[in-house]
């Protein structure tokens, strides 16, 4: 009789010690989560002293490099029209220190207001879309000498056409918030789960902290989409409270094609 209660504490003992180290070695074993910051809207309508794009672009910039995390910023392609040396040059600048990637992000990021076409929606063809995407690679080969990987089309909008014109530019590997189920597209196409910015420009820590434990702290990887050109003080104190957030939760910051890259 003892000899079996002392066989069955034993067998308990075995069975938690497994079960423990199977949820260590679980736990271990998983990769922490990527996060990509996908900041839309760089251009140079609003240049400072010291940066060309702005002072609120160059703030992200300096947290960008403080944080040592990575980030991508979207860049409206005709600011890249008119000889702007001091913007090419910033850009440039960033491209080659390799924690921020630009982006495609249109030419015009335009509506028409009576019809409702935009560049990349059902209002526009594939012959117009595909002249589009063709004129803005163009521009960043010509003005930065990059070659845009990643695209984010404007007002997130997009058509079959879309799809369609896409495929015939190779170099771009990324969608960001492209078709959930697409039909021909064979970008890798990057999802949005959980919002930084509570309305369009305004970052929102406490909705977002929310919103992230709720649906998007399981996911592989997150998209954070952001308008840094919108921000004041108080919202940029919400966007560095949420990036702190994701330091101390053990996330990894990656560009885009950083990425695609560790995917495969």
């Amino acid at each position: 009789m003892i000899k079996m209660k002392i066989f069955r504490m034993l067998s308990i003992a075995i069975a938690s010690v497994s079960v423990g180290f199977a949820a260590f070695s679980e736990d271990a074993t998983k990769k922490p989560q990527v996060v990509i910051l996908k900041l839309d809207d760089l251009t140079t309508k609003f240049p400072s002293k010291d940066c060309p794009a702005g002072a609120r672009w160059k703030k992200v910039v300096d947290t960008v490099e403080k944080k040592k995390i990575k980030a991508s910023f979207g860049i409206i392609l005709n600011s890249l029209e008119k000889d702007n040396q001091s913007y090419f040059d910033w850009i440039k600048e960033q491209n080659k220190k390799g924690n921020i990637e630009f982006w495609n992000h249109g030419m015009t990021h335009a509506e028409n207001k009576e019809t409702k076409a935009q560049e990349f929606n059902k209002g526009s063809s594939y012959e117009e879309q595909k002249a589009t995407i063709e004129k803005g690679q163009k521009l960043a080969k010509e003005k930065l000498g990059i070659t845009l990987a990643t695209i984010g089309t404007p007002f997130n909008s997009f058509s079959e056409d879309t799809e369609k014109a896409l495929e015939d530019f190779p170099e771009i590997k990324i969608w960001f918030f492209g078709p959930g189920k697409p039909k021909i597209s064979k970008k890798l196409i990057l999802g949005r789960v959980v919002n930084l910015e509570s309305s369009v420009g305004n970052p929102d820590f406490d909705k977002f902290k929310e919103s992230y434990e709720a649906k998007g702290k399981d996911k592989e990887y997150i998209v954070l989409q952001g308008h840094p050109p919108a921000w004041d003080d108080k919202k940029y104190e919400n966007f560095e409270k949420v990036i702190d957030y994701l330091l101390e939760k053990g996330c990894v910051f990656m560009t885009p094609s950083e990425y695609a890259a560790a995917k495969k």
